[in-house]
């Protein structure tokens, strides 16, 4: 997938943008999170403190927000690999895999040559 050369501000984009639809539709009950650790995208003690007290919406977007804003580009394509590892690569094509701007004129039906 192209999400490999995207920027930090991409990557803080697409988080941006895609929020709702990440926090809804990410899934936590596999094996995200050993992936994650495997990846060194996140350690124990931070999944400790995103888990504590917290449902699992809370949770997800706990972690979006951790890898947003703690975590360089190099880890967002870690965690977009992760996802697809763990059986999500929908998420990723749908919501990971397009610049912004190439998403939004996709959607609207334009194309934007960039």
């Amino acid at each position: 997938m192209e999400f490999k050369n995207f920027t930090e501000e991409t990557w803080k984009e697409l988080f941006r943008v895609n929020r709702v639809q990440l926090v809804g539709e990410i899934t936590l009950e596999k094996n995200l999170w050993s992936i994650l650790i495997a990846k060194k995208v996140v350690e124990k003690r931070m999944i400790a403190s995103i888990k504590n007290g917290k449902d699992e919406y809370q949770q997800k977007e706990k972690l979006l927000d951790y890898i947003d804003q703690n975590r360089p580009a190099t880890d967002k394509v870690k965690f977009a690999q992760a996802l697809i590892e763990d059986e999500q690569e929908h998420i990723v094509k749908t919501y990971l895999s397009k610049h912004p701007k190439e998403a939004q004129a996709t959607k609207h039906g334009t194309n934007i040559d960039f």
